[in-house]
């Protein structure tokens, strides 16, 4: 018999980096199992075959999971961090449309009702659990109808969107603004939701737009929650080794809000209305945009 069809007692897990496997080895007393330590090379070859295989399987719409943030269109989305009514700001957003551009919500720029901006802002790309590569903002701006709000009894979701300029740029590139916008149904969210990794991990989750009105649309199969604020929604990601005859990687919406009647949907404005193609040319002009 092979010494691979000896295997019988059972495999145990160590810890993270030492796997044993226990068999009848003859070179130890009567019902002591050998071990066999795993290299570190094999270890690594696991590791990315596992990952290689994770990879091929294919996304299930409304269940989040963590996104490879070493990898593009991953890798120019970032937290937003910062300080808001006293408050630690906690939001995501992405390098769009210029390697000094980056996009969210305006609800993480400024309260709508009292008018504060946020202070002490950073943008870290590819934030994951206190690490990443960190950005000083030089200024951001957000749409005139953002504040004071044209509605007072609720928020003005129309107008959620902002931008960020940094003061370097991204290194990794952006993603793209729809110049003309496709046409689109299926999206992926990107953020940091509390309510998955507790905002220490981007997480991604694949939806569909159910819903369009009054420059606002609806995501469904969208269960993120705070920490999500400011993500992206994506038209067709892809990573620069897949060939795709479609537009790739479009911003279409970002997380704004949550339903809390309906907690698997979220809403977005619309990035094709003319207010945000007015403020991204702004934006592009720098920190004292010309009227």
């Amino acid at each position: 018999m092979s010494k691979l069809h000896q295997v019988a007692l059972g495999v145990c897990l160590l810890n993270a980096h030492t796997v044993i496997i226990a068999n009848d080895s003859q070179s130890l007393p009567n019902n002591a199992p050998s071990i066999r330590v795993f290299s570190e090379q094999e270890q690594k070859d696991t590791r990315k075959h596992w990952i290689q295989e994770h990879k091929k399987r294919p996304p299930q719409k409304g269940v989040p999971e963590p996104a490879d943030d070493l990898e593009y269109p991953f890798n120019v989305i970032g937290r937003i961090i910062g300080n808001l009514d006293g408050k630690p700001l906690e939001c995501t957003g992405q390098f769009f449309g210029d390697p000094q551009l980056v996009l969210t919500a305006a609800h993480c720029v400024r309260n709508p009702t009292t008018g504060d901006f946020a202070t002490d802002v950073m943008f870290v790309r590819a934030y994951k659990e206190e690490e990443g590569d960190v950005f000083d903002v030089e200024c951001m701006l957000h749409n005139p109808h953002w504040y004071p709000p044209q509605t007072k009894d609720k928020l003005n979701i129309q107008d959620d969107y902002a931008f960020m300029r940094t003061k370097e740029p991204s290194g990794y590139g952006y993603l793209n603004k729809g110049d003309p916008m496709p046409p689109y149904k299926a999206v992926t969210a990107v953020g940091y939701p509390a309510n998955y990794g507790q905002g220490e991990v981007m997480y991604k989750v694949d939806g569909e737009i159910s819903k369009i009105e009054n420059n606002e649309q609806t995501m469904t199969n969208n269960p993120f929650g705070d920490g999500a604020s400011g993500g992206a929604w994506i038209f067709n990601p892809q990573t620069p080794s897949v060939a795709s005859e479609d537009p790739e990687n479009i911003v279409v919406g970002l997380f704004s809000a949550s339903d809390t009647q309906k907690p698997n949907e979220s809403i977005s404005a619309l990035l094709t209305v003319p207010g945000f193609n007015e403020l991204f040319k702004q934006a592009l002009q720098g920190c004292n945009p010309q009227p």
